[in-house]
């Protein structure tokens, strides 16, 4: 989509839905960051949704008092919590899409181990282990090489790896250096 099909989205929503989308849209980036940070990325697409699904409807509940009459409210409440959660996501897709700072190109390429670590590493430490890994591993090579990267591997890898996919991993790493070396 582009911006001015986002604004377009957004004209649709009243100021309040709008207003408890963009709290939705900044909680669902803190979460992203601290507490939902190991989850997989697919699952960060509906968290907006849900949240503001689920704060419209305790913000209906205390809009209400609590006292609900549940055919004509009950309506409302899906309504709103449904254009809520649309307006979240869309402020989230705008911010992932426009706002966010994307990975530096040059981290990529100084550090040709980072794609492979992105999965195993997943404590914010991606980019230090690549880095650390790349540096030390260009100079080895042989059985010199496959033992640094086997311990830095055990070192920073937060995945659960059986000796199998370990040695697997290891490989893969050593000829990403082996090819750049060359």
């Amino acid at each position: 989509m582009t911006i001015s099909q986002y604004f377009s989205a957004f004209r649709l929503f009243h100021a309040d839905t709008l207003l408890l989308a963009l709290g939705v849209s900044l909680l669902t980036s803190l979460l992203k960051k601290t507490v939902l940070k190991r989850l997989p990325h697919r699952l960060y697409v509906f968290l907006p949704f849900v949240l503001g699904v689920a704060l419209f409807t305790a913000y209906r509940a205390i809009g209400t008092g609590g006292e609900l009459n549940f055919p004509s409210e009950l309506t409302e409440i899906l309504e709103g919590g449904f254009a809520s959660g649309c307006a979240a996501t869309l402020y989230y897709n705008v911010y992932e899409q426009f706002v966010r700072k994307k990975p530096n190109e040059e981290t990529v390429a100084l550090s040709p181990l980072l794609p492979v670590l992105r999965e195993l590493v997943t404590d914010g430490r991606a980019e230090e282990a690549a880095a650390a890994l790349y540096e030390g591993g260009k100079e080895l090579t042989g059985d010199a090489l496959t033992a640094f990267l086997t311990q830095g591997l055990t070192e920073y890898c937060t995945a659960e790896l059986s000796s199998i996919e370990r040695k697997a991993y290891v490989k893969v790493l050593s000829e990403l250096i082996c090819s750049v070396k060359e």
